[in-house]
């Protein structure tokens, strides 16, 4: 049982534009996220929404796509082990800031399967709003000397439960106030 969020990194190879058409493979879990865009470095301790909301230069609709490369599921020790399972993250081509969004926990999501609604979501649900989970990574990483460095990308958190796909999917995320995203994964 995780008792807090995890984080790992994805590389800019992971990184496609919105309606991308990634090659199979192994099944993914979809997670519809708010991405920062840093335009200059925040460093903990202390850091707070407002610290982070002053610090984006931009922020985009995305999916995060996971995939474990470890066979018997999703086990806690192996995700970790597994840099959270990081596989892709498709972001939509328009960029918005702060002040276009305005309060990111209100922001809400409707993620599409297939034409399908699989899930709705807030962006309360990630620990209370966007900036305030990015604030939290600020922290932790602070506990370790590390900080965000300005030109940084980081995903905030899944507005919703991760939904499975596999080759043959296309998945969408329709986010109020901030655009959509989507990916179609090729067999």
């Amino acid at each position: 049982q995780a008792r807090e969020p995890t984080r790992g990194h994805l590389f800019e190879t992971a990184l496609t534009a919105s309606e991308a058409s990634l090659s199979g493979g192994p099944d993914f879990l979809v997670e519809p996220e708010v991405t920062f865009y840093l335009a200059h470095e925040v460093s903990g301790p202390g850091v707070t929404e407002s610290d982070i909301l002053s610090a984006t230069g931009g922020l985009r609709a995305s999916l995060e796509l996971a995939r474990t490369r470890f066979s018997g599921g999703w086990k806690l020790e192996d995700v970790t082990a597994d840099n959270a399972a990081a596989a892709y993250m498709v972001v939509s081509s328009s960029v918005m800031t702060p002040a276009d969004v305005g309060d990111l926990a209100s922001i809400t999501v409707v993620l599409e399967k297939n034409g399908a609604v699989v899930a709705k979501g807030t962006g309360s649900e990630v620990l209370g709003g966007p900036p305030k989970a990015v604030a939290w990574l600020a922290n932790q990483l602070a506990e370790t000397g590390l900080k965000l460095a300005g030109g940084q990308i980081i995903l905030s958190g899944s507005f919703t439960l991760p939904v499975a796909a596999r080759a043959g999917d296309r998945v969408v995320a329709r986010f109020d106030r901030l655009g959509t995203v989507e990916v179609k994964i090729q067999p």
